[in-house]
């Protein structure tokens, strides 16, 4: 497992993984039709929850 030790990858795999996270509730949202501010607030608090 030499490979994921690679700084590199593991940043490449933070960011995708971080986009993917902030994507899955703007698709649940826009999925049970809810407007836009709902789905920027949800990614906001899902975003900052995720930090805490």
């Amino acid at each position: 497992m030499v490979f994921f030790n690679s700084l590199l990858i593991r940043v490449t795999l933070a960011i995708v993984g971080g986009a993917f996270y902030a994507f899955l509730p703007y698709l649940i949202v826009l999925f049970l039709n809810l407007s836009y501010e709902l789905t920027m607030t949800a990614i906001f608090f899902l975003t900052i929850f995720k930090i805490c």
